[in-house]
């Protein structure tokens, strides 16, 4: 039903009293479902720890299915990170051992799940093929629930193979069956789907209406996640109608949400990296480059920065108690320009790369601010040089003639967390990039050109 704080208070309920008479497999099981509602709700770390608890016992005690629906589940909450290898690890275990059982709901599940890696990682044929495994068993077991799921993301495997006739049958049959049963979290989904789907072939009008239901169900139920992935798309539907200011309304509000479901994570910085990897960087680099288009050089670059500067920001408050200062709030912005004030001499080049562009800026002490937005692929073809040339080279071939000198090899004091390592040949060069001396001025304005 997607009450979720309700599922948690009655479930902590159970756990107290089976704790307090030593069902030890109830325990479990209440670690489990508890789990399952943490990872509802974009706790992942939480997810993560009450599983591993729920896998402690269940191994002591030999309860082999408990051990698979938690191998399963370690397998999602990786996968809703981005960290599609342990994903794959853990679910890979936890298809062994249902097939060894003859779980077959628990199989199908696992090849479902599979089947949702590989489509996460771009490889469709293997996707469909596992996706197709889960639907013939969930169809024969009559698990109306899977067969949902897979038909969603069969849906989804089709658009990605521009195959839109057999996207959207699959995707409204597993709407349909999603309503129902009441799954109001898999039909916002599938809504956000053929919201998704029907932007692709145009139908904005469609698409605004889908994405609308879907909005309103995940508030309602409280799937942030679900929210912010809405967000997204509403941004790019925004775009593809050339409704910019709207556009750069919902990245914000997406930004702000991102900001929001990362603060469940708690200290893990690993899981944070990883969910910025997987699904932050999008609307931080679309928002960067919107506002880049509009004029708003300061700001795309201060979005820019923000991303990049979230892991730090959080390392320091957990570890000094440092109150942050880096917020997605646009009227907290108050300029990156603030930081060289007590420098003198400095001007710093930043880079990004999004979308076959690279954005450049040039900031100086004064705050005087120079951007340039370039095409590395068209550049590479006027010096003679292959289009497929990586871009690592193609910025080490450009920013070689600004003559810096090598860069020692120095100890940051500023953490005092992790052994120290050699700077690889890519930080080195990274380096290089970000800080120029003053001198150069003229070199570094004139290189925009490239």
């Amino acid at each position: 039903l997607g009450q979720y704080d309700k599922a948690k208070e009655y479930l902590q309920k159970a756990l107290l009293i089976r704790t307090e008479i030593g069902d030890r497999e109830g325990v479990a099981a209440d670690y489990g479902n508890q789990a399952t509602v943490f990872l509802s709700l974009g706790q992942y770390d939480k997810a993560k720890e009450y599983l591993q608890k729920a896998l402690v016992i269940t191994t002591e005690i030999g309860d082999r299915e408990g051990e698979a629906s938690c191998y399963g589940n370690l397998g999602n909450v990786f996968l809703s990170l981005g960290q599609y290898d342990k994903a794959k690890g853990y679910l890979q275990k936890a298809l062994l051992i249902t097939t060894e059982i003859g779980d077959r709901k628990g199989e199908a599940s696992c090849y479902g799940n599979l089947g949702t890696v590989f489509l996460s990682l771009g490889q469709y044929n293997k996707a469909r093929e596992y996706l197709q495994k889960a639907l013939v068993i969930r169809t024969e077991i009559g698990d109306r629930e899977g067969v949902a799921a897979d038909c969603g993301n069969l849906g989804t495997v089709f658009q990605s193979l521009g195959q839109y006739g057999q996207a959207i049958k699959y995707l409204q049959k597993a709407l349909n069956i999603r309503t129902e049963i009441g799954d109001k979290r898999g039909e916002a989904a599938d809504l956000a789907n053929l919201g998704n789907m029907s932007r692709t072939v145009g139908n904005y009008e469609a698409s605004e209406v889908c994405l609308e239901k879907a909005l309103s169900i995940s508030r309602d139920i409280g799937d942030r996640r679900r929210v912010f992935q809405i967000l997204q798309e509403y941004a790019v539907l925004y775009l593809f109608q050339n409704k910019v200011d709207d556009s750069l309304s919902c990245l914000q509000l997406c930004i702000e949400k991102y900001e929001e479901l990362r603060s469940f994570l708690g200290a893990n910085d690993q899981f944070k990296t990883s969910f910025l990897e997987h699904s932050g960087i999008f609307p931080y680099k679309l928002l960067c480059t919107l506002l880049c288009g509009t004029g708003k050089t300061r700001d795309a670059l201060y979005v820019e920065e923000l991303g990049r500067a979230r892991g730090l920001s959080d390392l320091m408050a957990e570890k000094y108690s440092v109150e942050t200062h880096i917020s997605a709030n646009p009227q907290s912005w108050f300029g990156i320009e603030n930081v060289f004030r007590k420098k003198h001499n400095c001007t710093c080049l930043y880079i990004s790369y999004f979308h076959n562009h690279l954005h450049l800026w040039i900031l100086k002490t004064g705050g005087v601010l120079h951007h340039r937005r370039i095409s590395p692929e068209e550049n590479l073809v006027q010096a003679g040089l292959p289009k497929d040339l990586p871009l690592i080279e193609f910025l080490a071939k450009n920013f070689r003639s600004l003559g810096i000198l090598p860069i020692e090899d120095c100890e940051d004091r500023s953490l005092n967390m992790v052994e120290l390592q050699p700077l690889s040949p890519e930080q080195k060069s990274s380096a290089r990039l970000r800080l120029l001396e003053e001198g150069e001025d003229e070199k570094v304005i004139s290189s925009l050109s490239l």
